[in-house]
């Protein structure tokens, strides 16, 4: 073998080494969700439901420096946009007991499916969440789930969907935040994401 083609072969096998370990540290680190958290955001807007201007939004954010996979319901809606939204729930604060109660569960997959005037096509999806990436759980109207004026609540993101019969994946709470305004007239009848 001449010394041109030994070069060749501990180049090829040098790039291979670290092309394979790079691999092993992402798959390794693909499963942590320590790094994962969530966070809210609120914004004021034409709800259509009277009394209501706050549409709220929960975010599940990468804070690590790996990518981690994750599942999202991954949708087109009635318009033709594509979209994605991950698993959440809303949790109330409970001043009696101390505790907070999930009133909400929108992290079952059963929730990932198509609903008229909403999603025409559904699909669970596993990808990946970057590092310094967010996925959304949507815009909602969360006032006119119910709650009234001076609840405090907060949103739970997963990083995966769960099945009835399966364990509940770890959830990542945000900050709590206070209702401020109600529905004016019955609660009935009013869509809460759009």
């Amino acid at each position: 073998m001449n010394r041109r083609h030994v070069t060749w072969i501990l180049a090829a096998s040098s790039i291979a080494f670290v092309a394979l370990c790079s691999l092993g540290i992402i798959w390794r680190a693909s499963g942590d969700t320590s790094r994962l958290g969530a966070l809210y955001r609120s914004e004021k807007g034409d709800t259509g439901i009277p009394g209501l201007s706050t549409w709220y939004e929960a975010l599940l954010v990468n804070h690590g420096k790996m990518p981690v996979r994750v599942q999202v319901c991954d949708f087109i809606d009635d318009s033709g946009a594509r979209g994605a939204m991950v698993a959440y729930a809303i949790e109330q604060f409970d001043p009696a007991s101390g505790k907070w109660n999930m009133v909400t569960d929108l992290s079952n997959a059963k929730v990932c499916h198509p609903y008229p005037l909403g999603w025409v096509s559904t699909q669970l999806k596993p990808i990946w969440l970057w590092p310094g990436h967010e996925l959304s759980t949507g815009e909602e109207i969360t006032a006119a789930r119910g709650f009234h004026r001076g609840d405090s609540l907060r949103f739970v993101v997963y990083a995966d969907f769960h099945n009835s019969a399966g364990p509940r994946p770890q959830g990542f709470a945000t900050s709590s935040f206070t209702i401020d305004e109600e529905i004016l007239g019955s609660p009935d009848g009013y869509r809460v994401k759009h």
